[in-house]
């Protein structure tokens, strides 16, 4: 038996298993979203829509900030 054999999914649900996102990349969305929502209500909201997450995902990678910390750094760039 396979391990793919092994997770017991359907052909529907072997695409959605495929298709999944990188866990450590979902957490950071949750937490921009978290950040973005924190901010809506302040003044602040025009700059929310201007955040580039990919791109400070990307960063956050390139600089290989634990990720336990990365909801204080991406505080700091709010």
């Amino acid at each position: 038996m396979t391990a793919e054999e092994g997770l017991n999914t359907t052909p529907g649900q072997k695409n959605n298993v495929l298709l999944r996102r990188d866990p450590e990349e979902e957490f950071f969305m949750l937490a921009i979203l978290a950040l973005k929502m924190q901010h809506t209500e302040s003044q602040e909201a025009e700059f929310i829509y201007q955040v580039d997450s990919q791109k400070l995902f990307e960063q956050v990678k390139q600089i290989k900030l634990p990720f336990h910390k990365w909801y204080a750094w991406l505080d700091t760039k709010f």
